[in-house]
C-alpha cells in the first residue's frame, strides 16, 4: 500500500509542514481473496389452484405461492431459508406453519419451497364496497343486482368484465426474502421478490323469479286454461366471475304443468348463466284449485367461482310462490228466449238475450259487451233502432221484431260480437272464453188462415140460398155450416140476424160446436109482403196465437108469396127473321110457348099445353107420328119453354110482292139516314124521295094484303100445375095465346161474325191467314164474291169468287212500321138471289194492330274489374263478362232464349259454369266469371244465340240481326312491371360512430310507368333485409350493430320526379333477437303508386350505443308489391328493363364503418370469446390519413405481450389486420387472437 499523497497537518504545527510519513507512507500485507456468496430468487408465483395462476384471487380464497432460489458462492449449507411477507393492510392469512421455510444444505444450488395462504374475506370497507358497487352497476348498465336485464350468448359479451377487475379488484404486493450465511465473514447474503396479486369480491349468486305476463296473472290469481310467463333470473353480485352455468330446478305444484294445459310434466330443470335469465311458460289446470302448494324455484348446481374453480357462494338459493290459486276461467254464455214459438203475420213479439259469465274470474276492462240480432229478414223485420246493443253482464237485451206475410220455419241468432274483453287473470293477452256466443231461435210464422162458412142455407130448397115461403109458413129450416180453424179455438159464435117479419124458434146466438153446424127454425108472419129479404148470419172466433178475432158473414134471402098464379104467352123465336110473324113460303120456323109462374108459391108437377092451326097452310111436325099435323099437345113444367116445329106452305105472288116492299125498306133506310144532312139552301131532297118511297110501300102493301095467305097458331094450356105450397092447381091467369102468321118469301146471306178468323195483332212481314164463313136462307146462287180490305197489307186475290159458306185469304204484312199502327180491316161477302135476281150482301169490319217485327242482337262486354274493361288483365286475375240481347221492334217476345259462350279452356277458366245460359225477355243478360292463367295469351270471348225466344205475334223464333248475331272480346295478358332504380345521393358517409342516428344506407325509386291505358294502382308494403360483414358473412344478430331501421319518403324539392308529403313507412328497432333476416313491414303508411306516379324510399339506420368496431353494407334481398284491386305480386325489374336482382348494386349499400365514439379506448377485437385452438379474432380500426399503424396487446396490469406494425397504409381506410399468428393469454384468461 501506498500514500501518494498527504495534506494531513499535526494540529500544533497546522498549517506549517505536512505530518511525516513513516516508511516513506508505504507498507506491504498479504491477502487470500474469495468468491462472495450471492442469493436470487429465480421466480414467485401463485401455482395453484388453477383459476389463481393469473394472479387473480377471490375473497377468502386458498392459493399455494411457490418461490424458486438459487444459492452460489461461498455460503454455508445451512441457515438457508425463504420468508414471506403480506403487506400489512392485505388480512392475508398463512395456512401453514410459519412464514419462514428452511431450504436443505448442500451442494443444492436451486430448490423451492411453498406457502398455503388464504386471501383476505373483505378487502373494502362498507363505504368503499358501495362505492364500488355503485362504480359495477354503472360499468354493466344495471339498474340492481335483484333486476337484471337478460342478455344472449357469449358472442354479444364485451369487455367490460376487464373494465370491472380495474375497478374493483384490489391490488396487492406480497414479498418474498430469501436468506443465506457468508462462510468466511459471516454476514447475511439475502434477495427480495414480489409478486403482486389482485383479490377480488368472490362470486355470490342470487335467485329471482317473478311472473312477468300476462299482468293479470301477476296478483298469482291464475284462471283455468291459462298460461303464465314466469321469468328466472340467476344474479351475480360478487366481483368475480362464473364459469358454466347454474343449474336451477323447477317444481310446480298440482294443478299446473309445463308444455299444454292438462300435462304431466312438473318438474323441470334449466341452465342459466350469470346475470342472464331464463322465461318459462307454465299452464294451469282446467279445472279449479284452492290450498295449492307453493310453487318452488332453487338453484341446485351452482356455477364454478372463476378464480377458486369451486362452486360460487349462493346468497339466495330458492324462491317459493305461495298462495297460488286458480279459479274457473271467465266464461260467457248467451241466452235468448221470445214468449211464443209460433207466431202470426204481422205479429210482433220480443226478443230477449241475456250474457252472463258462467266464470269465477272476472272481465276487463269494462263489465259490459255487445250482443248483436241477426235473423232471417225473409220471415222478420226489425221494429228496435238498432240490432247492436251494449248491456251489462246479466242484464237483459231486448229486440221488438214483427213476422211477414211469409209462412215457414226461420231463424234468429243472437250472438255476442267480437269484443275486447279479457279474463282479468289472462289481462290483456287472451280475450275472454266465450262457450256459448251464439243462440238460435227457430220461429214458425203460421198462415192462420181464417174460419169459412162452407154452407148458409135452407135444406130441400132448389135454391139453397134463398127461399120461397108463403105467408103464415112456419118450422122453416135454416141451416150453418161453419168450417173451424184449429188456430181459433176460442169464442166459437154464431149469431143471426132476422128482418122484420121473420122470427126465430130458436136462440138467435149460438155456439158453434166441434162439427160447425148450427140450425135455426124460422116463422113467416101472415104481414109479410111480397120479396126477398136477407137473412145475415156472422160465425166469429179468437185465435190462441196472437188473441185476433176473426169475423165472416153470409146471407140467404127469404121470399114470403102468395098462391102461384100462371100465365102462358106464345111467340115464333126461330129463325130470327119469323120473330115478327112473318115467314117466308115453304119455310119452316118454331114456335116457343112459355107458361110463367108470377108472383105465387112454387108449383109442382106437370102440366099440358096445346097449339093448333086454324088452317091447313101451316102444319105442325110430330115427332111421335113423324108426320106434319095441325094440332099437338106437348107437357110444359113452369118458365119452362115448349117448342113446335112449323112449316108454312108456299106462295110465289106474295113472294114477288114482298121482294118489292123489301127493297123499297132498304132505300127507306139509307133514305133516312140521308136526311139528317141540308143543302145550302136549307133543303133536303132526301125527304121528298122517303114520302115516295113510303107511299109505294103503302101500294104494294094492299096488293100483298089481297094476295096475301094469312094463318093463326092457338095455343091453349089443357092442364095446370099445382101450388107446391097449398096441393091445389094453380092459378091460370092466362090459359090462351092466338098468334097470327104471315106468309111470304124470304132470302138472306149473313156473315157469321163468331166464325171470321183473323188476328188482332201482327209484325211486319208476317205472314197470317183470314177466314169468314157465311150462312144463307132462300134460293141464292152457289157462287158467291167476296173482298178483303187491309190497307198497305199484300193480299193477293183481295176480291175473289168462292163457292160453299167459306172464304179465307193469304195476307203478308207489310216489311216497315216506324210506329204501332191501328188499321182497319173489313169483309164484304154478296150473292144473287136466285128467285129475285137482286144481290144480298153483308160486311164484317174489325181492326187490327201493326208493329214492327221483334230482331234481337247480342254484345259482350266486360263489366268489372274496371282496370280490365279494356280486355288488358293481369296473371291469375278473375273478370266478369255481360252478354246483353238487343230488341228491335215493337213486336214483343215470348219463350226463353239460349246464349253460348265460346272460349279457349287452354287459355281461361270458366268459374261458373255452364257455358250455355237461357234468358227470358225482359230479363236479356247473362253472366259469367273467368279467370286468367298465370302466362302471357292472346285470346278471344265470343258469344252468339243457341235458341232464340219467339215473336210474339208469329209464334215464330224472333229474327237474329245478322250485324249483331255474335260479339266478341278480347282478352289479353300482359305481366305488369315495377321499375325499380337506385338513387345514389342516398349513401352513407364512410365513418359513422356509436349512437349516430338516421344514417341514409341507400334509396330506391320505384316507377309505375304507364305503358298502356290499363296500368293498375301498385302497393309496395313490405321489404326483408340483411347485413353483412366484411368477409361477406351475414351478420346474426344485427341487433348488435343496430338500434333501429326507419323507411322513408324523404322531402326531396329538387327532384321533380317524386311525389307525394315526406312521410314514414316503417319504424323496427332491433333486439337480441332480431334475426339475420330482417323482415320489415310497413307498418306506418304504404307505399300506393298510381298509373304514371313515382315515389322514392330510403333506408336509416340508427347505429347501437354499443356497436363494436365493424364495416358492414346492407342488402334488400325482397321487396313484396302487388296490384291493389288483384293482390297478383307485381314484377320488379331495373332501369334497363332486366328482372330486379337484390344481389347486384341496387339492392346493396355502400359500406358503412363503426368505429367507437371515444377515439382513445382501445379497438375491442371480435369474436371474443372465440376458440382456444384453431379460431381467430379480428381488429378493425380506421386511419383518416395515410401511414403506417401499429397493433399492441397489453395485460391488465401493463405488461406488453405482443405487438405487430403494419407498413404502408392508405388514408380514410379500414384496416383488418388478419390473422395474428401467436397465441395469446390476458388476465380474464380468455383467448383474444389467435
Amino acid at each position: 500500500m501506498l500514500v501518494e499523497d498527504s495534506t494531513i497537518y499535526d494540529q500544533n504545527k497546522y498549517p506549517g509542514d505536512p505530518v511525516a510519513l513513516v516508511n516513506g507512507g508505504a507498507d506491504t500485507m498479504s491477502v487470500d481473496v474469495k468468491s462472495v456468496g450471492k442469493v436470487a430468487i429465480l421466480s414467485l408465483k401463485l401455482i395453484s389452484p388453477p383459476g389463481a395462476t393469473d394472479s387473480t384471487l377471490s375473497t377468502g380464497q386458498s392459493f399455494v405461492l411457490q418461490a424458486k432460489v438459487r444459492f452460489s458462492g461461498s455460503l454455508k449449507a445451512g441457515g438457508r431459508q425463504a420468508e414471506v411477507i403480506f403487506p400489512p393492510s392485505g388480512n392475508f392469512a398463512l395456512e401453514d406453519t410459519s412464514t419462514v421455510k428452511k431450504f436443505l444444505g448442500g451442494s443444492v444450488l436451486e430448490d423451492s419451497v411453498v406457502w398455503q395462504i388464504r386471501a383476505p374475506e373483505n378487502i373494502l370497507t362498507a363505504e368503499a364496497k358501495n362505492t364500488a358497487s355503485a362504480k359495477f352497476l354503472s360499468v354493466t348498465g344495471q339498474t340492481s343486482p335483484e333486476f337484471q336485464v337478460a342478455r344472449g350468448g357469449e358472442d354479444e359479451e364485451d369487455d367490460s368484465s376487464e373494465s370491472i377487475k380495474e375497478l374493483l379488484g384490489q391490488l396487492y404486493s406480497i414479498d418474498v426474502r430469501a436468506q443465506a450465511v457468508e462462510k468466511n465473514t459471516g454476514e447475511i447474503r439475502s434477495a427480495t421478490s414480489s409478486v403482486d396479486v389482485t383479490v377480488q369480491e368472490k362470486a355470490q349468486l342470487s335467485l329471482d323469479a317473478q311472473i312477468v305476463s300476462p299482468p293479470g296473472a301477476m296478483d298469482r290469481i291464475l284462471s283455468t286454461y291459462q298460461s303464465f310467463a314466469l321469468k328466472i333470473t340467476v344474479n351475480r353480485l360478487g366481483e368475480a366471475q362464473t364459469v358454466g352455468d347454474s343449474k336451477v330446478r323447477v317444481r310446480l305444484p298440482a294443478g299446473f304443468s309445463f308444455g299444454d294445459v292438462g300435462g304431466s310434466r312438473r318438474d323441470s330443470l334449466f341452465s342459466i348463466f350469470e346475470n342472464t335469465s331464463a322465461t318459462v311458460s307454465v299452464y294451469s289446470d282446467s279445472i279449479a284449485h284452492s290450498n295449492i302448494a307453493p310453487l318452488v324455484i332453487w338453484i341446485s348446481e351452482p356455477a364454478f367461482d372463476v378464480n377458486t374453480n369451486d362452486t360460487a357462494q349462493v346468497l339466495i338459493r330458492q324462491k317459493e310462490f305461495d298462495n297460488l290459486k286458480i279459479v274457473k276461467r271467465a266464461n260467457l254464455v248467451l241466452t235468448s228466449q221470445t214468449q211464443a214459438d209460433s207466431l202470426a203475420k204481422d205479429q210482433q213479439f220480443e226478443i230477449q238475450a241475456v250474457v252472463k259469465n258462467r266464470g269465477t274470474a272476472g272481465v276487463l276492462p269494462v263489465d259490459s259487451v255487445w250482443v248483436n240480432l241477426r235473423y232471417d229478414t225473409t220471415g222478420f223485420e226489425i221494429l228496435s233502432a238498432d240490432t247492436l246493443q251494449r248491456v251489462q253482464l246479466s242484464d237483459t237485451a231486448r229486440w221488438m221484431l214483427k213476422a211477414r206475410g211469409i209462412p215457414g220455419k226461420f231463424k234468429i241468432f243472437p250472438t255476442i260480437e267480437d269484443n275486447v274483453l279479457y279474463d282479468e287473470n289472462n289481462y290483456s293477452s287472451i280475450r275472454v272464453f266465450k262457450s256459448d256466443s251464439l243462440d238460435t231461435l227457430e220461429l214458425t210464422v203460421i198462415d192462420l188462415g181464417d174460419i169459412a162458412i162452407k154452407a148458409f142455407s135452407f135444406p130441400g130448397s132448389t135454391d139453397s140460398t134463398r127461399i120461397l115461403t108463403s105467408t103464415d109458413q112456419d118450422s122453416i129450416l135454416l141451416r150453418l155450416v161453419v168450417q173451424n180453424n184449429p188456430l181459433f179455438p176460442q169464442n166459437r159464435l154464431a149469431m143471426l140476424t132476422l128482418p122484420s117479419g121473420i122470427s126465430s124458434l130458436n136462440n138467435l146466438q149460438q155456439p158453434v160446436p166441434a162439427n160447425g153446424v148450427v140450425e135455426w127454425y124460422l116463422n113467416v108472419s101472415g104481414d109479410t109482403t111480397n120479396g126477398y129479404q136477407s137473412i145475415q148470419v156472422k160465425a166469429e172466433a179468437t185465435s190462441n196465437i196472437n188473441g185476433s178475432t176473426v169475423e165472416k158473414f153470409a146471407t140467404v134471402s127469404i121470399k114470403t108469396i102468395t098462391k102461384a098464379t100462371l100465365s102462358l104467352s106464345a111467340r115464333v123465336t126461330d129463325p130470327p127473321g119469323a120473330m115478327d110473324d112473318t115467314v117466308s113460303y115453304g119455310q119452316e120456323f118454331t114456335l116457343r110457348a112459355l107458361v110463367q109462374k108470377n108472383g105465387a108459391a112454387p108449383v109442382v108437377g106437370t102440366g099440358v099445353v096445346q097449339v093448333a092451326a086454324t088452317n091447313d097452310s101451316l102444319q105442325i111436325w110430330s115427332e111421335a107420328t113423324s108426320s106434319w099435323v095441325t094440332s099437338l099437345a106437348k107437357p110444359f113444367s113452369a118458365d119452362t119453354p115448349v117448342f113446335w116445329k112449323i112449316k108454312a106452305d108456299t106462295n110465289q105472288v106474295v113472294s114477288r110482292i114482298l121482294r118489292k116492299i123489301q127493297n123499297l125498306q132498304a132505300q127507306k133506310i139509307l133514305t133516312r139516314q140521308q136526311t139528317f144532312s141540308v143543302n145550302e139552301g136549307g133543303s133536303n131532297p132526301f125527304v121528298e124521295a122517303k114520302s115516295q118511297i113510303e107511299a109505294d110501300i103503302r101500294r104494294l102493301s094492299n096488293d100483298l094484303n089481297q094476295h096475301i095467305s094469312r094463318s093463326m097458331l092457338r095455343t091453349t094450356i089443357q092442364s095446370a100445375l099445382n101450388d107446391s105450397l097449398t096441393g091445389k092447381p094453380a092459378f091460370v091467369a092466362r090459359a090462351l095465346v092466338e098468334t097470327d102468321i104471315v106468309i111470304q118469301p124470304m132470302t138472306e146471306l149473313h156473315i157469321l161474325a163468331s166464325s171470321v178468323v183473323a188476328p188482332s195483332r201482327v209484325s211486319t212481314n208476317q205472314v197470317f191467314t183470314v177466314r169468314a164463313d157465311i150462312a144463307t136462307d132462300g134460293e141464292i146462287s152457289p157462287q158467291r164474291e167476296a173482298k178483303l180490305v187491309i190497307p198497305g197489307f199484300q193480299i193477293p186475290d183481295a176480291q175473289k169468287f168462292f163457292t160453299g159458306n167459306r172464304v179465307s185469304w193469304q195476307v203478308t204484312a207489310p216489311a216497315n212500321a216506324p210506329q204501332v199502327q191501328t188499321l182497319p180491316d173489313s169483309i164484304i161477302v154478296w150473292a144473287v138471289d136466285l128467285n129475285s135476281g137482286e144481290t144480298r150482301a153483308d160486311t164484317f169490319a174489325s181492326s187490327l194492330v201493326l208493329e214492327q217485327e221483334a230482331v234481337v242482337g247480342i254484345s259482350l262486354k266486360i263489366i268489372s274489374p274496371p282496370s280490365a274493361v279494356g280486355g288488358r288483365l293481369s296473371f291469375n286475375q278473375i273478370f266478369n263478362i255481360k252478354a246483353t240481347v238487343h230488341k228491335s221492334g215493337n213486336a214483343g217476345l215470348t219463350g226463353t232464349g239460349e246464349i253460348k259462350l265460346n272460349y279457349n279452356p287452354q287459355e281461361l277458366e270458366l268459374l261458373n259454369q255452364p257455358n250455355i245460359k237461357s234468358f227470358t225477355w225482359p230479363d236479356s243478360t247473362v253472366e259469367w266469371v273467368l279467370k286468367t292463367p298465370e302466362r302471357i295469351i292472346n285470346s278471344q270471348l265470343k258469344v252468339s244465340f243457341a235458341q232464340v225466344p219467339s215473336d210474339v205475334n208469329t209464334g215464330d223464333p224472333a229474327k237474329i240481326d245478322p250485324q249483331n248475331s255474335a260479339a266478341l272480346v278480347g282478352i289479353s295478358t300482359e305481366v305488369h312491371r315495377l321499375r325499380v332504380t337506385r338513387v345514389p345521393e342516398f349513401a352513407p358517409t364512410k365513418i359513422n360512430r356509436q349512437s349516430d342516428t338516421r344514417i341514409p344506407l341507400f334509396g330506391l325509386e320505384f316507377n309505375n310507368e304507364k305503358t298502356s291505358d290499363f296500368i293498375p294502382t301498385v302497393q309496395v308494403d313490405s321489404l326483408t333485409l340483411v347485413l353483412f360483414d366484411s368477409n361477406g358473412d351475414t351478420i346474426s344478430n344485427p341487433g348488435t350493430v343496430l338500434s333501429s331501421i326507419e323507411i322513408v319518403n324523404p322531402a326531396r324539392a329538387a327532384l321533380s320526379k317524386t311525389t307525394g308529403t315526406p312521410r314514414t313507412f316503417a319504424t323496427l328497432n332491433l333486439g337480441p333477437s332480431t334475426p339475420g333476416l330482417i323482415p320489415v313491414k310497413f307498418n306506418t303508411a304504404v307505399m300506393e303508386l298510381a298509373a304514371g306516379v313515382k315515389d322514392t324510399m330510403v333506408v336509416l339506420v340508427n347505429i347501437s350505443d354499443n356497436s363494436p368496431n365493424k364495416s358492414f353494407r346492407m342488402r334488400i334481398t325482397d321487396i313484396h308489391a302487388v296490384e291493389i284491386s288483384t293482390r297478383n305480386l307485381i314484377q320488379l325489374v331495373d332501369q334497363n328493363g332486366n328482372l330486379w336482382n337484390p344481389e347486384n348494386a341496387s339492392g346493396l349499400s355502400n359500406t358503412l364503418t363503426v368505429i367507437f365514439r371515444d377515439e382513445s379506448k382501445i379497438f375491442g377485437n371480435y369474436p371474443n370469446p372465440f376458440n382456444n385452438e384453431d379460431g381467430f379474432t379480428r381488429f378493425v380500426f380506421w386511419m383518416e390519413d395515410g401511414g403506417s399503424a401499429e397493433l399492441r396487446i397489453y395485460t391488465l396490469l401493463g405488461g406488453l405481450v405482443w405487438s405487430k406494425k403494419i407498413e404502408n397504409l392508405s388514408g380514410d381506410q379500414t384496416v383488418k389486420p388478419g390473422h395474428l399468428k401467436q397465441r395469446l393469454r390476458i388476465l380474464n384468461r380468455k383467448r383474444v387472437a389467435s
